[in-house]
């Protein structure tokens, strides 16, 4: 539902309005987090069926104004019950209005179908590949943008980076050009945060270093973000993979500009892409769940 590291603290319960609040009901935790900026933002997520949105009433039925000085249409804070009559927690969800307070029990959305957590303690559990394996499918087969995508997306063959990993059966990767490639190429392509690091001293494309990578080194000379995204990669059946500090020349400016163009298109045609958000740099490593199906706009899971 939110992630508390991202989710912006918008301030605490206690001091928000009484009407924030249900009478029977204390903080479970003391901070009350944003949820939608606007209001068509809220409408869009109900659409799509969002288990917090979708069952409740229309926004425009509520009056407005107390949240647009925060910045937010609907804010929402976990809430326990004052009395132990093995209540769950609930989220109280509060629309951009003065009064109106909308109680949610967090078991009813933990069992919805919008949530999956039939995981395992570890990012390479056997249930949790299943899982990121479901979503996929599910994206490539119901989400109707991203299937029309994907088959365009094959039936044209127009688009290929213009240089790729290629991850063989050796467990090693090699630099290739992208047009020297099977026709019916399936790329993923990583999206990663180098970090303060020194640059001279990361793994990189340049042109001393380019002999070596088109000659293929092992995957385990690799940093540990770059080594997960292959494993993904690989577990999903994907043989090459894209990411910018190994597939752009980072000592050639002309190179760079060219290619930092194209890059939108790099990651609108590739397979899926994974984003390692919680590493700070390379060496952080990439958790399994944090894939995106490139044509996707949201993520699936």
């Amino acid at each position: 539902m939110w992630d508390p590291t991202r989710t912006p603290r918008l301030g605490l319960v206690k001091d928000f309005p009484r009407s924030f609040a249900a009478e029977d009901y204390v903080p479970g935790l003391p901070f009350v987090f944003g949820h939608h900026k606007d209001e068509q933002s809220w409408e869009a997520s109900r659409r799509q069926g969002c288990t917090i949105c979708a069952p409740h009433c229309r926004a425009s039925a509520w009056a407005a104004g107390s949240l647009k000085k925060m910045g937010f249409f609907s804010v929402f804070h976990l809430a326990l019950h004052r009395l132990d009559h093995g209540e769950g927690p609930r989220v109280v969800l509060n629309l951009d209005s003065r009064i109106a307070c909308t109680l949610i029990p967090f078991q009813d959305c933990l069992s919805s179908p919008g949530f999956n957590f039939n995981i395992g303690d570890e990012t390479g559990d056997e249930r949790t590949w299943r899982t990121i394996e479901n979503w996929l499918a599910r994206c490539r087969t119901t989400h109707g943008n991203c299937a029309r995508d994907h088959r365009r997306s094959a039936a044209s063959k127009s688009f290929r980076p213009t240089r790729l990993l290629e991850l063989t059966t050796d467990h090693k990767y090699r630099l290739v050009m992208g047009d020297h490639c099977q026709p019916a190429l399936q790329y993923a392509a990583l999206s990663h945060c180098w970090g303060q690091q020194d640059t001279a001293s990361l793994l990189m494309l340049a042109q001393s270093t380019a002999p070596s990578l088109q000659n293929g080194q092992p995957i385990s000379s690799l940093p540990k973000t770059f080594r997960d995204a292959s494993v993904v990669a690989r577990r999903l059946g994907v043989n090459y993979l894209w990411i910018d500090r190994l597939c752009i020349f980072q000592d050639d400016a002309s190179d760079w500009q060219r290619e930092a163009a194209t890059m939108c298109d790099v990651y609108r045609h590739a397979y899926f892409s994974i984003a390692a958000l919680g590493a700070r740099n390379s060496d952080g490593g990439a958790s399994f769940g944090g894939i995106r199906s490139s044509s996707c706009p949201r993520l699936c899971n």
